[in-house]
């Protein structure tokens, strides 16, 4: 095979990983699937069957440890990212893990740190909503708003399987964390400093699992800004994200998935009832892998790298403690310490 393929590992088989990974892997000739790793070997085979994968592997070390593997796709549980990517900065590949990069903020510092070490290897989140033209879109047309007023985001959606591995606690799960993670990442990427959590307020499927947050932020200055992550609730399903400035307002439909009807319109601008909608061809997926191979090669920036998660997760574990809920549990920092490492987030 060419080296100028990017030779790519999956680390668990996820339900995510068909449309995450191994599809969009497919429209793009300079990457192929080698190996997949699952602790349930039927289904592992079965991925392996479907998308011609060459080698399951039974466990993720295993993986890992190919050398002719060149970079990594993390699908496991929140709670286990942080441990299988560090592992995999240690065996010299690149890695594109599930979005939230890590269980909580801590985590998210010594993977930050731990990257650095290993400047050669790309580490992105996979947010693979900032890599469609849609997001481009919304940083574009921000100026038109003028000074920036008010911002809220929404993300709910009915979460009805009992056992899913998002209803968790130990896993790291919640609606925070699931969708939640999309809301901060989008009110990060308009805002540039970090904001403080004034009042958050979780409705629980369990006492330390929110199916519903609703989080009022304040940024310095003044702006305030204001989520919605609802797994199971009596919030209507929807997502979207509405951004008023001192000249108009944009409301974005579906902002997290652009080639689902997602849609861009402008109101009180000078491109006002300005409606752009984005054809549903090429995924946010799509264009993520493309990122992906893009940075490796050196050609493109990464737009979620370590340091966007750990302002992520700062403002995530900030809104947990501001609901009274505790922060996500880690695996590999100790409960009654944490990793040595420089913090340069606003503390809240």
């Amino acid at each position: 095979m060419s080296r100028q393929h990017l030779r790519l590992g999956v680390l668990g088989a996820a339900r995510i990983a068909p449309a995450g990974i191994l599809d969009p892997a497919g429209r793009l000739s300079d990457v192929e699937v080698t190996a997949i790793a699952s602790r349930d070997r039927r289904r592992g085979r079965l991925f392996a069957e479907l998308y011609n994968i060459a080698t399951v592997y039974g466990g993720y070390e295993e993986l890992l440890a190919d050398p002719d593997i060149d970079a990594v796709y993390i699908a496991l549980p929140n709670a286990l990212h942080a441990e299988f990517l560090l592992r995999a900065l240690g065996e010299g590949k690149h890695v594109l893990c599930e979005k939230p990069l890590a269980a909580n903020h801590e985590e998210a510092l010594l993977i930050e740190d731990e990257a650095a070490k290993h400047p050669d290897l790309v580490v992105m989140e996979a947010f693979h909503w900032r890599y469609h033209p849609l997001a481009e879109d919304i940083l574009a047309n921000l100026s038109e708003l003028g000074p920036l007023r008010k911002l809220h985001v929404r993300f709910a959606f009915p979460l009805l399987r009992r056992h899913d591995i998002r209803w968790d606690f130990r896993l790291a799960g919640g609606a925070m964390m699931d969708v939640g993670c999309y809301a901060v990442s989008l009110i990060n990427m308009i805002m540039k400093s970090d904001p403080q959590a004034v009042t958050a307020n979780a409705a629980v499927a369990a006492p330390e699992i929110d199916r519903r947050m609703d989080a009022e932020l304040l940024f310095p200055g003044g702006l305030r800004a204001s989520l919605t992550a609802s797994m199971l609730s009596t919030a209507p399903p929807g997502r979207y994200a509405q951004i008023e400035g001192a000249s108009g307002r944009m409301t974005v439909r579906n902002p997290f998935a652009g080639h689902r009807s997602g849609a861009i319109r402008m109101s009180g601008t000078a491109l006002s009832s300005t409606a752009t909608s984005y054809p549903s061809e090429r995924t946010t997926y799509y264009y993520q892998l493309k990122a992906f191979v893009a940075a490796i090669r050196g050609v493109s920036p990464n737009l979620t790298p370590p340091s966007t998660s750990v302002r992520n997760l700062h403002l995530i574990d900030a809104v947990y403690r501001a609901a009274g809920l505790p922060v996500r549990p880690s695996r590999i920092v100790p409960a009654n310490g944490s990793p040595d490492h420089k913090d340069n987030s606003t503390k809240t």
